[in-house]
């Protein structure tokens, strides 16, 4: 067993399509700690790309290693099935919200906001002005992590 072998963390693989800013889309696998330290169960997508990295890990369809900028993406797709912190056992989304992002480079998003905020903030406004970079928004059998900051204005 080599050096790196033994000092590997064991890892949840996450299938995602990644589109860039500059609008280049990658098929990536990203590494979710199978463990998470605030909750029961393996890291959330959400926790993934709401850490203060600003480079996330990821392989390409090829097997190449990327290092991707948090700062460059526009959104992360998803199998809707992926741990994500509002889906947490015993965690219960307290309003369902639909929401159209219209988003910075003239394109728009529309679905279900997935937030998991409590009961006295749950509005739209406190899910898109909480801590974290990016949102879970569902749309056609997907989920979307959204950079906030590439959101111009949102309609619901």
């Amino acid at each position: 067993m080599s050096a790196a072998d033994q000092i590997r963390v064991p890892t949840v693989p996450v299938e995602a399509v990644i589109l860039l800013a500059d609008g280049a889309r990658q098929e990536v696998c990203v590494f979710l700690a199978n463990a998470s330290p605030f909750h029961e169960g393996p890291e959330t997508l959400d926790e993934f790309l709401n850490s203060a990295r600003p480079f996330l890990p990821a392989r390409a369809a090829d097997g190449r290693a990327h290092l991707i900028g948090t700062h460059g993406i526009l959104t992360v797709s998803v199998d809707p099935k992926v741990p994500m912190l509002s889906r947490l056992p015993g965690r219960v989304v307290s309003t369902i919200d639909f929401v159209t992002l219209h988003l910075r480079d003239g394109s728009s998003l529309e679905g279900t906001l997935l937030a998991n905020l409590p009961s006295d903030l749950a509005r739209v406004s406190d899910a898109f002005n909480a801590e974290g970079a990016f949102i879970p928004i569902e749309t056609g059998g997907r989920v979307s992590y959204v950079q906030k900051t590439y959101i111009a204005w949102i309609e619901f």
